[in-house]
């Protein structure tokens, strides 16, 4: 629950409650994260599907993370679907962390897409607080519906289809 605020709040906590040092708990996750495989990374299950239905109705998916674009690339290219993303605002771009909209802005104005017209889906609270100051519906994975301001939250990507296919 901590890493779903942020690392940076994650490392911070646990180095207060358990008096370690912050860069020494992210320097071990950075380091054991990175030894995961990313064909051990997959997609959440329907994610596909929705960017490639999104694509289908003449659609455009794009990704704005905190993961660096090299990874981000990689990411996509082993599980096929690179090709379903005509933007990608990554870590490089060195602009500011969400939950500040500047990655989901700077994706409106790279795309020229009207934020009436556009959508963030996230699986942090912190996807919605950008979005929602950049103008765009938000879309909450996983989240819980009583503490959000989302304007849809789902536990299936096959529900958070149909709601697309239904709007």
């Amino acid at each position: 629950s901590l890493c779903k605020v942020g690392l940076a709040y994650c490392s911070q906590q646990l180095a207060n409650d358990f008096g370690f040092e912050r860069q020494a708990i992210e320097d071990e996750f950075a380091a054991l994260y990175a030894a995961i495989p990313k064909r051990a990374q997959p997609p959440f299950q329907g994610a596909c599907e929705v960017c490639e239905s999104i694509v289908a109705r003449g659609g455009t998916n794009s990704i704005a993370t905190h993961r660096r674009r090299g990874s981000t690339l990689e990411l996509l290219s082993i599980h096929g679907l690179a090709h379903l993303f005509a933007e990608i605002v990554a870590a490089d771009d060195d602009l500011p962390k969400k939950p500040d909209p500047a990655a989901f802005l700077q994706i409106l104005d790279r795309l020229s897409l009207d934020p009436a017209a556009t959508a963030a889906i996230g699986d942090r609270e912190i996807d919605v607080i950008a979005g929602k100051a950049a103008g765009l519906s938000t879309y909450l994975f996983r989240g819980d519906a009583r503490l959000t301001h989302a304007d849809f939250v789902f536990d299936d990507y096959a529900d958070l289809l149909r709601h697309l296919e239904a709007s």
